[in-house]
């Protein structure tokens, strides 16, 4: 099923400010994201020499997202059927991946995939490595580690090999605890659907979405509020965000125009209800309803504060100056230098 489909049944339930996924896995709260962003972070931190933290983010990712939402009647499913039917049906969904096969054979796991975010743009990266190892974790229990990667933007082969050290189970948020945080009442308001028919976005064959030409991740989004927890060179993220923006924003438009884009953007990419006040010198971004993570750590939206922090600076000098987050209301702060 593509994801023009799922929109039109029900299955991604857009509202305004937010997205759920309901298809084959427990609801939860979707989101969109830039994928050049993501992944020229995920180069930055390799090339710094964070590749291992980054992998390990990957796959505390992947593990604290998937070992919740799967049922545990589907965990206990033949490996055949659990990753090239029921995943590899959700991933094409999520236009995530545009192939996927696994073969395990003893301890050893063979898988191939093409058109995998991150690895798409990039080639060689740990965090998709890391959410390999998180994936195969969950279903067989135990350690798993990359004995080879060969990865290219247009193909992934890897083999892991499945050790006899028990996986360490990485706690997470309940879903109970996850749905009631990331509840909300229905607001009427510019939607998913509304942005694609006025094709500020475009869901192209491949089950892709697109902002002017460049890739959208759609996603489950606790790998952000990991970034701002755990992630290193955050003090990049402006400058990646900027330097992406520069490159999609019509060079004529006015302030007042980018900040409306930018307030349409964060709504009907699932990243709440938005309001934005401009004064002479100050930006404040106020968000009611952002999506909160699997994780049990704190949640974190700097690396998307960070993100907004690059948008604004094609307008000039914006610095976020504050994060203000409480009662399911976050507020973000910007001034000009």
């Amino acid at each position: 099923m593509r994801l023009s489909q799922t929109i039109t049944s029900g299955i991604t339930a857009a509202q305004a400010g937010a997205i759920i996924n309901k298809f084959r896995l427990r609801q939860r709260r979707a989101t969109l994201f830039f994928e050049d962003i993501i992944a020229q972070y995920v180069k930055e931190c390799d090339e710094a020499g964070h590749y291992e933290r980054m992998r390990a983010i990957g796959e505390k990712w992947f593990y604290v997202t998937l070992n919740t939402l799967v049922p545990e009647a589907m965990k206990r499913l033949p490996p055949d059927i659990f990753f090239n039917v029921f995943l590899k049906g959700v991933w094409y969904n999520m236009g995530c991946v545009t192939e996927f096969a696994l073969k395990k054979e003893g301890n050893a796991v063979h898988v191939h995939l093409e058109g995998d975010p991150v690895s798409r743009i990039i080639g060689k990266n740990s965090l998709m490595v890391g959410c390999s190892e998180g994936i195969l974790a969950v279903k067989f229990g135990r350690k798993v580690t990359c004995k080879k990667a060969v990865q290219t933007t247009s193909y992934c082969d890897y083999i892991f090999t499945i050790t006899d050290e028990p996986f360490r189970v990485i706690p997470s948020k309940s879903k109970a605890e996850y749905d009631e945080l990331n509840s909300m009442a229905p607001v009427s308001g510019f939607t998913l659907q509304d942005a694609l028919k006025a094709r500020i976005f475009v869901l192209k064959e491949d089950n892709r979405l697109f902002f002017r030409g460049r890739p959208i991740w759609y996603v489950e989004n606790t790998f952000l509020h990991l970034f701002g927890n755990e992630g290193p060179l955050l003090s990049r993220v402006p400058k990646i965000s900027k330097d992406f923006f520069e490159s999609v924003l019509e060079p004529s438009s006015k302030d007042d125009e980018r900040l409306k884009l930018l307030k349409t953007l964060l709504q009907v990419m699932g990243w709440g209800i938005v309001s934005i006040r401009a004064r002479r010198g100050s930006i404040a971004v106020s968000i009611a309803n952002p999506p909160y993570g699997f994780q049990t750590e704190k949640d974190n939206w700097v690396f998307l504060a960070k993100t907004v922090e690059g948008y604004l600076r094609t307008m000039g000098g914006y610095m976020l100056k504050g994060i203000i987050a409480k009662n399911k209301l976050l507020l973000l702060k910007y001034a000009s230098e």
